[in-house]
């Protein structure tokens, strides 16, 4: 899974899979302004087998997405299997709550990025009454953000409580 920054919050790639029930993080990497001619190369060096595996990556970015698919000017690598995930009100929410569907994430220690984020990411907090809110805070979350991408094809989203009125047919 990829996750696109630039100039203050890194691009960031992981490699997981899961086994028995858990979530293991192998590999991580990521840089803060890593420019578009360079995502290939450093996703390669970072994550083993990537350009032989699918990438999922952040969909806000199509621009990046085809330009990492071509191979680029420099040194010829490319990511030709790296495509878009698809996002809907309540993905993020619907993610984490995969997330801890896991028996355990297992991270490793390599993989020193994630481990800080799977600490600090957090819940917003009523600063009245000191209670958590159901929203996640936008911090703390790059690298979380590529693990759900990358686990996007089994994410399930969560169906809508809401009751959807459907119009009566029109009378000639």
């Amino acid at each position: 899974g990829i996750d696109w920054g630039f100039s203050q919050d890194p691009t960031a790639g992981v490699k997981v899979y899961i086994h028995d029930g858990s979530l293991y993080v192998r590999n991580e990497c990521g840089k803060v302004g890593l420019e578009n001619d360079d995502i290939a190369s450093f996703m390669i060096n970072g994550l083993p087998d990537i350009e032989r595996h699918v990438a999922y990556a952040d969909s806000a970015r199509p621009e990046t997405i085809n330009h990492v698919k071509k191979p680029n000017m420099k040194d010829g690598k490319c990511l030709p299997r790296i495509c878009a995930v698809e996002k809907w009100a309540g993905s993020v929410e619907d993610g984490v709550a995969h997330l801890q569907s896991y028996k355990e994430i297992i991270v490793h220690p390599d993989c020193k990025e994630v481990a800080n984020e799977m600490d600090l990411y957090s819940y917003k907090i009523d600063r009245l009454s000191g209670e958590v809110k159901p929203d996640i805070v936008d911090k703390h979350n790059h690298y979380i953000d590529a693990i759900r991408y990358a686990l996007s094809k089994i994410i399930k989203r969560k169906e809508s409580s809401s009751v959807m009125l459907v119009p009566q047919r029109l009378r000639r």
